[in-house]
């Protein structure tokens, strides 16, 4: 009783500190707690093990639930590993969701109802997927424009398929090892250009490969392993390279919209690649070449006083540069003493040194060589300059 008694104490000393700070939280059973930052709109859910199971009459029982027309982002902390059936349904207004890799599974309808989330990003790690559990809004349909980010073959992008939900799995380094593991498989990656240009598709190995380029937006999600069926809403397909078995495709694209590359045997045999000899699987490429180029600054290097620095621009798309020259910025003197008529310089930028008569400046036009005896900045060199120079 007496340790009930404590914990109780200690609860209620940490919701005033919470509540001065403007920040909300809140233990509950087992070992999850959540935050709510009102400023940032933040929910917090932390802890380790599963976050619970609700229904759709029970979502009011959620203990976050009083925030659920005010949450803006949702952050699951390192550390949970199961998002619950209905955990955060019917938060309208969230606009981003993070989850950690120590996620395994999304329950049933976990993110449902999410009317301002256009995108989503889920580990590898979640193996298991929800019916509904992300990419629905409140009429229960995939809002126009959403996208989820995920593994080519991983769990996420076989339910996007199952669930016509748009993905987004980029190869990466423009790379990769297609693994095939059962008859007519196909693997997936996305790709989305940053400018017009042409992409060329391409596999590598020893087996007879196929490939088939697809508009996201248009894309037709078909239980089929025909491909005859299969070429029927693509842009352009290719099974093989001249006399190669190889495949190489190349299609003109379009800055900004994504696209689907699809890699599969020819035939449908089974390819089975978790054999010894792995002949499942096979390697692709991805090459993108700009029809034009769009450069930004990517680097800069300063000039010196006697050598040339340069701006270097690259392509935001295919990462060709060039160089532009930046002129030197010449030696910039200031005074260091004068002996007489001698006045002696230093550059302000380094070490460089110079000496200058004063006599053979006196009423001279003021130039680049002479402008620092003009030390009163009147625009002649005259004995006033030299009167401020000896005194100094």
């Amino acid at each position: 009783m007496k340790k009930q008694k404590l914990i109780c104490i200690l609860m209620s000393l940490a919701l005033v500190v919470s509540a001065v700070a403007g920040i909300s939280f809140a233990a509950f059973a087992g070992e999850v707690s959540y935050a709510y930052d009102a400023e940032s709109a933040t929910l917090t859910v932390k802890g380790t093990g599963e976050i619970a199971d609700y229904t759709e009459g029970t979502i009011k029982s959620r203990p976050w639930n009083v925030y659920k027309d005010e949450t803006k982002h949702i952050v699951i902390g390192d550390g949970i590993t199961a998002v619950g059936d209905y955990a955060f349904a019917q938060f309208k207004y969230v606009q981003s969701v993070e989850i950690p890799e120590s996620v395994v599974s999304l329950g049933t309808a976990a993110f449902v109802g999410a009317d301002s989330l256009s995108e989503i990003t889920v580990p590898d790690s979640v193996t298991t997927v929800g019916d509904y559990a992300f990419g629905y809004n409140g009429n229960i349909e995939v809002p126009q424009g959403f996208i989820a980010h995920c593994s080519t073959k991983s769990a996420v992008q076989a339910y996007c398929f199952k669930n016509h939900i748009p993905f987004d799995s980029p190869m990466q380094d423009n790379q990769a090892t297609a693994h095939i593991t059962y008859g007519g498989e196909r693997q997936f990656w996305s790709f989305v250009p940053l400018t017009d240009g042409t992409l060329t598709f391409s596999s590598s190995g020893s087996k007879d490969t196929f490939a088939l380029l697809y508009d996201a937006e248009t894309y037709v999600y078909l239980d089929t392993t025909s491909i005859s069926e299969l070429k029927r809403n693509a842009l352009v397909y290719n099974d093989d390279n001249g006399n190669d078995v190889n495949f190489k495709l190349t299609y003109k694209v379009t800055a900004g919209k994504r696209y689907y590359l699809a890699a599969r045997f020819r035939t449908n045999n089974v390819y089975d690649g978790s054999r010894a000899n792995e002949n499942g699987k096979f390697g692709v490429a991805l090459n993108f070449t700009c029809s034009e180029h769009r450069y930004e600054l990517s680097a800069t290097t300063e000039p010196t006083c006697t050598e040339f620095g340069y701006n270097t621009y690259t392509c935001i798309a295919c990462g060709n540069s060039y160089k532009e020259g930046i002129m030197p910025l010449g030696h910039s003197y200031k005074v260091v003493s004068i002996d007489g008529d001698t006045v002696s310089l230093q550059c302000v930028r380094g070490d460089d040194t110079s000496a200058i008569g004063f006599a053979d400046n006196y009423h001279s036009d003021v130039t680049d060589e002479n402008k620092a005896l003009d030390v009163n900045g009147d625009g002649v060199i005259n004995a006033k300059d030299y009167a401020i120079l000896y005194k100094r």
